[in-house]
């Protein structure tokens, strides 16, 4: 039977760690340390096989992930909160938080395309050519004040990266 995981964060394996040492335990998520003197199982172990070999002194080291938000009311001038997200986590733990986002109408935007211009860019150039005028379109549709550029460089100006057309 095939099992399809999606979504899966792996975690370091506990019991396999190189350095058996508290600190290195404590870093991976998922992970406990057990500094009962008494205990002859790995020391570092998740909680659920610490209970099981019936460590009595669990160091689980799990801080309150919990993000703390710095929120802002939404204005023409801050169009996005928070502004800073600080959270105190274990080396593989995710943190989940929430941007709220309100663009102001007609805010400036310069849309900037910078193109490497050799000859094996060269159906790139051709694609942003075709783009350009629904870019632009895409542009008026979100403000009418808008400026759309174009800039290119090459990066190898030797053969056979430059184009020699005749």
């Amino acid at each position: 039977m095939n099992v399809i995981y999606k979504n899966v964060l792996i975690l370091g394996n506990c019991e396999e760690l190189e350095s058996n040492k508290c600190l290195s335990c404590l870093q991976l998520a998922g992970c406990a340390w057990c500094s009962d003197v008494n205990y002859t199982s790995t020391r570092c172990n998740t909680p659920q096989q610490h209970a099981i070999f019936q460590c009595n002194m669990t160091v689980n080291g799990n801080p309150d992930p919990k993000p703390t938000l710095e929120k802002e009311k939404l204005t023409d001038l801050n169009q996005i909160t928070p502004k800073k997200v600080s959270s105190r986590v274990r080396v593989g733990e995710p943190v989940k938080f929430k941007i709220e986002i309100e663009p102001s109408k007609n805010y400036p935007v310069d849309f900037y395309i910078l193109m490497d211009l050799t000859a094996t860019m060269k159906d790139d150039l051709n694609n942003v050519k075709k783009l350009a005028l629904d870019i632009s379109a895409k542009l008026r549709e979100l403000t009418n004040r808008s400026r759309l550029a174009f800039g290119s460089f090459v990066d190898k100006p030797v053969a056979p990266y430059l184009r020699h057309e005749e």
